[in-house]
């Protein structure tokens, strides 16, 4: 569910793709967008199927955003210090963590403190992925990355390549 809030988060803010300069880079974490909202429901179908126990989709839930909200936070901002202590006292690294922060949980416009309400939406026992429909974005998205003319990733789809069977 958070890669799906994250993926519909990003298709409504294209401009943030915008931010690096590096075309393939910006194609494909937007060709991951995509799949990641196109196959949103999937898991959660698999899930309901052979399981559907409502308290073990929340406890997994909780699980999920202790460790999106707090760990992962963490873990990054921690690195670079593990790699260089110094960093610490580095101002350009408290900003950075700063804008990193902000990006990720800012109330209004970061990816999942502007999205609270959808993300807690998981918790309702009738919820599906599918309540939050994206398929304008995802025709657009596909329209932009895959057409054939003038997608943004139609000059690195030039080769087919179908591997060798092994004997």
């Amino acid at each position: 569910h958070f890669t799906a809030v994250l993926a519909e988060y990003m298709m409504k803010n294209e401009e943030v793709f915008y931010e690096t300069g590096d075309e393939k880079q910006r194609a494909l974490w937007m060709w991951h967008m995509l799949e990641e909202s196109e196959h949103k429901d999937i898991a959660y179908d698999v899930y309901e199927t052979l399981s559907g126990n409502y308290p073990l989709r929340v406890s997994g839930f909780a699980l999920a955003a202790f460790t999106i909200m707090f760990l992962v936070p963490l873990g990054g901002a921690m690195i670079p210090v593990y790699r260089k202590p110094t960093k610490l006292l580095s101002l350009r690294y408290w900003k950075d963590v700063k804008t990193s922060l902000v990006f990720l949980v800012g109330p209004k416009e970061g990816v999942y403190g502007s999205t609270v309400k959808h993300i807690l939406d998981y918790l309702r026992r009738d919820f599906h992925p599918n309540d939050h429909d994206t398929t304008a974005y995802l025709e657009y998205y596909k329209e932009k990355l895959l057409n054939p003319k003038t997608g943004l990733l139609s000059p690195y789809l030039v080769k087919e390549f179908v591997p060798k069977l092994r004997a």
